[in-house]
């Protein structure tokens, strides 16, 4: 009997330790689980602002092509405006040859 009671107490005390390593053990469960919704909800923030990102990346990319073809047709308006400002120097200059000409013509007569 004195046996019995022995092993009963051991197993009693067995019972109890094994029930509080599986308290801990559903408890760490708990945690891990909690750590990992959390983990893999950033993660889906991450993806997001990196699509964001990207998005972003596309439009000023796009954005920047437009300005760079405006301001290579802006160029090509003021070289072409510059070329035909110097073909209006050139021409009044000749005018003004002329009519320097003439003034001295008349001048002679």
């Amino acid at each position: 009997m004195f046996m019995l009671k022995n092993d009963f107490y051991r197993k009693e005390a067995e019972t109890q330790l094994l029930t509080s390593r599986l308290e801990e053990e559903q408890s760490l469960v708990a945690r891990l689980q909690k750590q990992i919704k959390e983990l893999v909800s950033r993660a889906q923030e991450l993806e997001d602002e990196l699509d964001s990102e990207r998005s972003a990346r596309v439009r000023a990319e796009k954005a920047r092509n437009e300005l760079q073809v405006e301001n290579d047709e802006l160029t090509e308006r003021l070289d072409e405006m510059g070329g035909a400002g110097a073909a209006q120097i050139e021409m009044n200059k000749r005018r003004e040859a002329e009519m320097s000409r003439m003034r001295r013509e008349m001048v002679r007569f």
